[in-house]
């Protein structure tokens, strides 16, 4: 939405297509259909597409092939990437807002400076991808693997964060609250932090963070 990213709503002018005909043909279409139409390329191959500077707000790219494909500075408020592959898909500075990216894989994506407030990431794999700068505000990040991500300067504010990271995870920077607990790769074993131990572990990282009590404990 323009409020969000600066982005006109559908605004269509698309820099490359897919590389796949069935892909390309629905892009081409949509660019000529209405205004309150959203893009929908579930389970198509996207790649080789740059999508990046347009409006993609609601769009259905669920189970979609799109690795390394551009989405730049793009306005994905709301959209479904459930499932989506979007190893090393670029995302810099683009709108996330609300969108829905469970069981996606993220693996050396670039997400600098991307808008993911209220985002949902339930069991994706984001394994040496960059949030730098990143706004993580409300979003849930739930069975996610951040190692060897690169969450430095990213913020947060009641973020939901239960995932996996590593020694190699880069956090200096990172501020905001956050519910935990954490689970620490060290070597083939894992330990869990929450409370006060997941503030002085962040800080010991270069980060601030203040860990959040539950909203409810289970009756």
């Amino acid at each position: 939405m323009t409020e969000l990213s600066g982005i006109p709503k559908g605004f269509r002018a698309v820099k490359s297509l897919p590389e796949a005909a069935e892909a390309a043909a629905v892009v081409r279409a949509w660019m000529d259909a209405p205004e309150q139409q959203s893009l929908d390329v579930a389970g198509l191959d996207l790649t080789g597409a740059d999508l990046s500077d347009m409006d993609l707000g609601d769009g259905l790219f669920t189970d979609a092939k799109m690795s390394r494909v551009k989405f730049s500075r793009s306005d994905l408020y709301h959209a479904h990437l459930e499932g989506a592959d979007l190893m090393g898909a670029d995302f810099t500075s683009a709108t996330l807002a609300k969108a829905v990216l469970d069981e996606a894989v993220l693996d050396g994506a670039r997400l600098e400076g991307t808008n993911l407030g209220s985002a949902s990431l339930w069991g994706v794999t984001a394994k040496a991808a960059c949030f730098r700068g990143a706004k993580l505000n409300g979003a849930s990040f739930l069975k996610v693997d951040l190692t060897g991500a690169d969450l430095s300067e990213a913020s947060a504010f009641e973020t939901s964060f239960k995932v996996l990271v590593d020694d190699s995870t880069r956090l200096g920077g990172f501020r905001g609250t956050l519910f935990g607990p954490i689970s620490i790769l060290e070597g083939e074993e894992r330990r869990e932090l929450s409370g006060p131990q997941l503030e002085s572990w962040f800080q010991e990282r270069g980060a601030e963070v203040q860990a959040l009590r539950p909203r409810w404990t289970p009756q």
